[in-house]
């Protein structure tokens, strides 16, 4: 900030500072003036993938589209990573049958996933998406 822009914000916040008011004004190198809590904002930023838009579920999909209650899909790892596979598919899965309605397990090449219904493991019934 340049020295007449930094007189001209004292000289605001000494006029604001006689007010009955709370306020906050923060310049354009953090720093904060007044008695007015801001929220911080948000750093955290999501992690960039490292496989395009919609390759893992062009990928999944084939091994899970046509999967009827009580079927397993067995979908091996290949060059995928395990991590990003497994979210990827159970991804597509959600999106198809809705949450609860299979169950998935990770093994050293592959991922078995079920399709439940809805039935979970604790034996609570959510009703399957049409």
């Amino acid at each position: 900030m340049k020295e007449i822009q930094q007189k001209y914000l004292q000289a605001a916040i000494k006029q604001l500072s006689i007010l009955p008011v709370k306020f906050a004004v923060i310049d354009d190198e953090g720093n904060k003036y007044g008695m007015l809590e801001v929220a911080v904002e948000n750093t955290r930023k999501r992690k960039k993938s490292v496989y395009l838009r919609g390759a893992i579920t062009s990928y999944a999909m084939p091994f899970i589209k046509d999967l009827k209650v009580g079927d397993v899909a067995v979908v091996p790892y290949g060059d995928w990573n395990k991590k990003s596979l497994n979210s990827g598919l159970t991804a597509c899965a959600s999106r198809i049958w809705g949450n609860g309605s299979y169950i998935s397990c990770s093994a050293k090449d592959h991922i078995e996933l079920m399709r439940t219904g809805g039935l979970d493991l604790e034996g609570s019934h959510a009703a399957p998406k049409k």
